[in-house]
């Protein structure tokens, strides 16, 4: 009986004495015990029953029944290991309950994270950290030291301290002799785009230098493509959001008939952006806007979705010139203060333009006055003095003036002047000058309109010249460009956001049947423009000379 409990004992201080040398060893090297713990302790248990039986033959069948709950043991934790390398390694990162392991934005975030902070290293995303470059200097020269003896242990352990420390600090990268530290990864999101990680910012650089970097990175990551971005609070903390691009949101179209209202004339939903998120625009202190594309490319379909939302707000009023000489922009007609699509009598298009000019000028002249403020903008809006948006479609049929008669080209020069002044002067006036073409030249489209139109939208073109024609030089030094838009893809255009930069965006479509339907319901907000000549309406107004007479006035 004393001997069985020997065995026992002894067995058992084999076992601990394992375990022992295991943690000692894992601080050691920890990835090669990761792999070969349960091998090795098996190996080691069956060595101690081999000499259990032989120091102790009387007690085999006892030696034998504890070694095979020893093996049995050991059987089973390696099969909890099997089961757990094979679990997707997305939910064994993700750290949340009830995170499907087929869900790809997982998958690709948890790929992403094992290798970022080596990938930031290895584009140039990240700065020295002497601290820890000074620990790592002095462990390397710890192992090559010449002393012997306990110095010699005692700055081995110091050495294997330093290094364990630099291992363990996150975002640490060692690059030759130096130890660099890297953004971290500090939580993340869901987008339309695809997951978005929220990673610090390391001092000394800003966003522009993630920005640069995000082409590199992605590269190195072996994804798609990645966006970085900031916004005011993430700024306040010294934050990031880099967007992992799995996904286009503008590559399929947005129809829609159900379309809200620009109650805010200053935030106006007009498209949706490259991130999944509507792209607002501020109509305030804005005077014109160029829209280029070649036909076909989605320009009308586009200014309908704006004006579908404008036509809703009883402090706009419209001016609408369809150079077409068709129907595209006939649905606004109920709603139109102004409409008319002649396309060859010029000189009706020229009264058009005299009149809004003239009301235009009585603004100025007049609104300090009556109203105590020069800016429009810095007054309440109200019905009676509403915003004027004037829309003129293939603005070339009144501007390009090669191979016109001598009268007619007086009176084209005489519409471009006034469509220039507008632009000029209609932003502290409150008049909106929106010219569309399909044929986005300098001669058809005068450089004096487009530039100074503060907002221009390219749908597809064909041309490099016809893409710089609407949005200016700095086409040339933009990765973005007009003419890499697909025929299949109408209604995405190049426009330049708040920060200066060419993005693409896509406007939603709606059907001629919905907007007619909204033009009709607002109807009752339309009103007539007058100017201290006392005209009352100017082109062909409504259509209904019944309405037209009932229709309040506006100036």
């Amino acid at each position: 009986m004393i001997g069985a409990l020997w065995i026992v004992a002894l067995m058992g201080i084999a076992v601990v004495g394992c375990i022992a040398i295991a943690r000692l060893a894992r601080r050691v090297a920890p990835r090669l015990l990761v792999a070969l713990r349960v091998r090795w302790v098996g190996i080691v248990w069956t060595i101690a029953v081999l000499v259990a039986l032989m120091v102790w033959p009387d007690y085999e069948v006892l030696t034998l029944a504890v070694g095979v709950v020893g093996w049995v043991s050991l059987g089973v934790r390696a099969r909890q290991r099997r089961a757990a390398n094979k679990a997707p390694a997305a939910v064994v990162r993700s750290g949340a309950e009830g995170v499907p392991p087929h869900d790809p934005d997982v998958v690709v975030l948890a790929t992403v994270g094992a290798t970022w902070a080596t990938a930031c290293a290895s584009v140039g995303l990240a700065v020295t950290d002497y601290r820890l470059t000074e620990s790592f200097r002095r462990s390397r020269s710890g192992q090559a030291s010449s002393s012997s003896g306990w110095a010699a242990v005692v700055e081995e352990a110091s050495s294997a301290i330093a290094r364990k420390t630099i291992l363990e600090t996150p975002g640490a990268v060692v690059q030759g002799s130096s130890v660099v530290a890297t953004p971290l990864v500090l939580g993340g999101h869901a987008s339309p785009v695809g997951p978005v990680m929220v990673v610090s910012m390391l001092p000394g650089l800003t966003l522009g230098d993630y920005q640069a970097r995000t082409d590199a990175l992605a590269h190195t990551l072996q994804v798609p493509g990645l966006s970085a971005s900031q916004s005011e609070s993430e700024r306040a903390v010294g934050r990031v959001s880099v967007a992992i691009r799995l996904r286009d949101p503008l590559a399929a179209p947005i129809e829609t008939s159900l379309v809200p209202p620009a109650d805010d004339l200053k935030a106006v939903p007009v498209a949706l952006g490259e991130d999944g998120r509507w792209v607002t625009r501020s109509l305030a202190n804005v005077s014109g806007e160029v829209v280029g594309g070649v036909p076909g490319s989605g320009k009308s379909a586009a200014v309908t979705s704006v004006l579908c939302r404008l036509a809703q707000n009883p402090c706009v009023q419209f001016v609408v010139v369809d150079g077409k000489g068709g129907s595209d922009l006939s649905w606004i007609q109920p709603r139109a203060a102004v409409w008319t699509n002649e396309d060859e009598d010029l000189a009706t298009v020229a009264t058009v333009t005299d009149d809004v000019r003239s009301l235009l000028r009585q603004r100025l002249r007049t609104q300090m006055r009556d109203r105590g403020a020069s800016n429009f903008w810095d007054l309440p809006l109200v019905p009676e003095h509403p915003l004027i948006v004037v829309v003129v479609d293939e603005v070339q049929t009144y501007t390009d003036t090669r191979g016109m008669p001598k009268d007619a080209k007086a009176l084209a020069e005489r519409i471009t002047a006034n469509l220039v002044s507008c632009v000029k002067k209609g932003r502290s006036a409150g008049v909106l000058v929106i010219a569309m073409t399909q044929k986005p030249t300098s001669d058809a489209l005068p450089t004096a309109l487009r530039d100074n139109a503060s907002v221009r939208t390219a749908f597809r073109v064909l041309t490099r010249e016809a893409a710089v024609s609407v949005l200016g030089d700095a086409v040339h030094a933009s990765d973005v460009s007009p003419t890499d838009i697909p025929r299949s893809m109408p209604g995405v255009a190049v426009v330049v956001d708040e920060s200066g930069a060419m993005v693409r965006v896509r406007f939603p479509y709606v059907s001629e049947h919905a907007a007619a339907g909204i033009a009709r319901r607002t109807a009752a907000m339309r009103r007539e423009l007058t100017t201290e000549a006392g005209a009352v309406r100017v082109g062909e107004g409504s259509g209904d000379v019944e309405a037209d007479a009932r229709a309040p006035r506006a100036s």
